[in-house]
This record gives structure tokens, C-alpha cells and sequence, in this order.
């Protein structure tokens, strides 16, 4: 299902696609693109998004809810795009070991079909955030780009999968596109606790209480 929950007037700029743009990363990276003064729709599910993470920039942005995992719906939101920043995911290793097929799902599923829209749509560049869990924490530390992936959760596993199905789109009908691996981002409307925080909450809220981080 896909539901227009607010369009804003545009002034003939290209405009930029922001999936899983309720969530932390996202809406931080929303905030950024319209203080830049750029066109943005974002499309998110609200399974792990909040809408008051965008209530800042509601009257700004075009915001859709958007399930990516039915293509439909991926091919709505890419319609009219021209850069892509693909962040829409289930992202916790914990729900992945859980629920591997709802982490395949909403991660190389809505991916795919992200992909076929954004080419169907003649997009000219996505952006695919996907995570250092790809390298399963082996080897040597610190770890390279170039490190070989070893995934150890489902969640890497199906973020590795998006991986290659970007490079293969690149190669197989030109797109340009590039993958970012995060490691442990913190900031503004990060979740503190619960299966879809990271690491530097915990230590910071240990430390705020007058604990040791570990």
C-alpha cells in the first residue's frame, strides 16, 4: 500500500528519493538535502521509521508511506527521481536471527525491487547504505574496505546479497551507484535501547549514569 501524506511545491530541481527516510540515519540525511535547498520525497514503511524524526521538515518534503518489498509501491516512489539514497531496512542482526525471512524481505526484496525501479525510471544515481557487518568481524583489525565479507547474521547476509545486486545492475545496464558500509553511526534520534540500537548509546547512557562504557 502507498499513501501520499504530504506534497510540497517543487521549482524544477531534481528530485532525490530518500528511503527509510523516517529512521535515524535517514532523517538526519533528509534534514541535510533540504537545508541544501533540494527537492526530497521520502519513502518509508514506518515499521522501524517515526514520523516526528521529519516533523522539521514535514512542509518541505513530499512524504509517502511505502511497503518496497511490493514493487508497486517501489515503482511509485521512484517515479520522477533522479538520485536515489536507498536506507529502507529491517536493520538488526538480533531480528534477523529471529526472523530471517522478514529480514530477507524487507532488505534484498525491497532492494531488487528498488533496483528494476530505478531503472525503469531512468534514475541517474542511488546511493545503497549497507553495513560493516557485511566483514563477520574476522581477520585483522582495523578492517580495509578490501577485507573479504564473511557475514554472520542473516541481516549481513542479506545486506552483502543487496551488494551484489547493486554491482551487477551497474554492470548489466549501466547504472551508476555506489555502497556504502556503515560501522557504528551515533547521533540525533538514534534509538537508545531496544533490538535496533547500536553500541555507542549503550556506552553513552552507562556513562551519563556514572557507570563504566563496558
Amino acid at each position: 500500500m502507498t499513501a501520499r501524506l504530504s506534497s510540497p511545491k517543487s521549482a524544477g530541481r531534481e528530485k532525490m528519493l530518500v528511503t527509510g527516510g523516517a529512521g535515524f540515519i535517514g532523517s538526519n540525511l533528509v534534514e541535510e538535502l533540504v537545508r541544501r535547498g533540494e527537492d526530497v520525497r521520502v519513502a518509508d514503511n514506518f515499521l522501524t521509521g517515526r514520523r516526528e524524526n521529519l516533523a522539521g521538515v514535514l512542509d518541505r518534503i513530499e512524504l509517502v508511506e511505502a511497503d518496497l518489498s511490493e514493487f508497486e509501491a517501489a515503482r511509485a516512489a521512484c517515479q520522477g527521481v533522479a538520485v536515489i539514497f536507498h536506507l529502507a531496512a529491517l536493520p538488526s542482526v538480533p531480528v534477523s536471527m529471529e526472523r530471517p525471512l522478514d529480514t530477507t524481505r524487507h532488505n534484498v526484496v525491497a532492494t531488487a525491487n528498488v533496483l528494476v525501479a530505478a531503472r525503469d525510471a531512468s534514475a541517474r544515481r542511488l546511493v545503497f547504505s549497507s553495513s560493516s557487518s557485511v566483514y563477520g568481524g574476522e581477520g585483522s583489525c582495523p578492517q580495509h574496505e578490501d577485507s573479504p565479507p564473511h557475514p554472520k547474521s542473516p541481516y549481513a547476509a542479506a545486506k552483502l546479497c543487496c551488494e551484489v545486486y547493486v554491482r551487477t545492475f551497474c554492470e548489466a545496464f549501466g547504472m551508476d551507484a555506489v555502497c556504502l558500509r556503515y560501522f557504528n553511526v551515533f547521533g540525533p534520534r538514534q534509538p537508545l535501547r531496544g533490538p535496533y540500537s547500536a553500541v555507542f548509546p549503550a556506552f553513552i547512557t552507562r556513562m551519563l549514569a556514572g557507570e563504566p562504557p563496558v
